[in-house]
């Protein structure tokens, strides 16, 4: 494997992971060979060549940190529970006498889950960053890493209505993100849905655009949550804002969805997971 371009200090290590702070390098020692792995698949799997690129010439800093953070979350938490640990007042540190017990499964579960919630928000705020940095959009990556709308982990919070949300709500909303995004671009067309998550990842979005990506955003949420009677108002909600401004966006003008919704109306399936009712 190639050596990793980005290099992580015990500073930057602790900087993300202020629980991991301990007097010595023990911790960050033992991690090493995790946290340059961790780097290369940042550098080649998130950033690519344009996010390496700005990360170079990345002047405040910002940029620098989240990535920094992603790649000791990476190195970190996968290795969390084979770590030999004793969580103290200030943090924790290796087991290294027979006086010293490890931390207890109760703690250490809870830190975990801390540490789970952490690190999704550093690595939906990295995105964020990198949607800032021309060009990142248009790289084969990012339609791996963002293939909705629906992106940030704390969406939940906002649109789906939970409250202080763990990573296993994201988890197990990733199923219904997909379902009703497929179910959206089925009457919206793939063009303008395609078109929305580009200007997205590339911090382009109009005012237009913007409207209607936060009703998807907020429509998604209803379907994630389970409440029909809003899904249903808030998909009217964007099919009027689309039909009310037709202009506006040509890539649902011009596609066989909006030939689909004019001569056929808008159909329902038995199998659907997502109930539209006429009316």
């Amino acid at each position: 494997m190639a050596m990793a371009t980005i290099k992580v200090t015990k500073n930057d290590f602790e900087a993300a992971i202020p629980v991991a702070a301990t007097k010595n390098s023990d911790v960050f020692d033992m991690l090493s060979s995790y946290i340059e792995n961790a780097a290369v698949f940042v550098e080649n799997n998130i950033l690519g060549s344009v996010g390496m690129d700005a990360l170079s010439g990345e002047t405040n800093g910002q940029l620098a940190r989240l990535v920094k953070g992603e790649i000791c979350f990476r190195a970190f938490l996968p290795n969390f529970r084979s770590l030999d640990v004793v969580l103290t007042s200030t943090g924790f540190g290796v087991v290294s006498t027979q006086d010293t017990a490890p931390a207890s499964k109760m703690r250490t579960d809870a830190l975990k889950s801390q540490l789970d919630i952490e690190a999704q928000r550093n690595y939906c705020n990295l995105l964020s960053e990198l949607f800032k940095v021309s060009g990142w959009g248009n790289q084969s990556i990012r339609q791996q890493l963002v293939q909705t709308l629906f992106w940030h982990f704390d969406f939940l919070a906002q649109y789906a209505g939970k409250e202080s949300p763990i990573i296993n709500d994201w988890r197990l909303a990733q199923p219904y993100i997909m379902e009703a995004d497929g179910f959206i671009r089925k009457h919206i067309g793939d063009a303008l849905a395609d078109e929305l998550l580009e200007h997205l990842t590339a911090n382009s979005l109009n005012a237009a655009e913007i409207k209607v990506v936060t009703i998807i955003q907020q429509l998604i949420g209803l379907h994630i949550c389970g409440n029909k009677s809003a899904e249903k108002i808030y998909f009217h909600r964007l099919m009027n804002t689309l039909e009310g401004d037709i202009d506006t966006y040509p890539k649902y003008k011009d596609s066989e969805a909006y030939q689909y919704n004019h001569f056929k109306g808008y159909e329902n399936t038995k199998d659907s997971g997502m109930f539209i009712f006429q009316g």
